[in-house]
């Protein structure tokens, strides 16, 4: 007895199976979901030291993004821009601030983000700038450091 094989229907089960597998993989990857970002500017004179590229961006303690690229400015050598992605659903206002903390004793910084007040008005972009800008405020640690040259005057 000959078996007839429909390479019709072969293919086209490869194409679909491979097909499942490729949506199966980017769905597992993207954690389920597909999060929208907005750009933003940091400008800082703080040492970055310790901040990478994927370092966690948080909103008062819970991430809602990430560092995507850190750089020194081309027209001041003594500033760092860092370029942050943040969920579009967060509230990025007027009185949002950035601090660069740092995360227990591993040394590893994150960008922290929180509003100072209750305002409801969007950060919108400024020339010269291709993203808004949000302020940075020195980090806690940056403060102390500054300040122990000082105790024994």
């Amino acid at each position: 007895m000959k078996h007839r094989i429909n390479y019709t229907i072969l293919g086209f089960s490869v194409v679909s199976l491979s097909v499942m597998m490729l949506a199966l993989f980017f769905w597992l990857y993207s954690d389920g979901h597909v999060q929208d970002f907005k750009t933003y500017l940091l400008r800082t004179r703080e040492s970055v030291s310790g901040l990478t590229r994927e370092s966690a961006v948080l909103y008062s303690g819970v991430k809602v993004g990430y560092v995507e690229e850190i750089q020194i400015d081309h027209d001041d050598p003594d500033v760092v821009n860092i370029i942050i992605l943040v969920d579009k659903k967060v509230p990025i206002t007027v009185s949002t601030v950035a601090t660069l903390n740092t995360r227990g004793l591993t040394g590893v910084i994150y960008v922290s983000l929180k509003n100072k007040t209750n305002t409801h008005v969007l950060l919108k972009k400024l020339p010269p700038y291709n993203y808004p800008v949000i302020p940075v405020q020195k980090s806690l640690l940056s403060q102390l450091i500054n300040l122990i040259p000082n105790v024994g005057k």
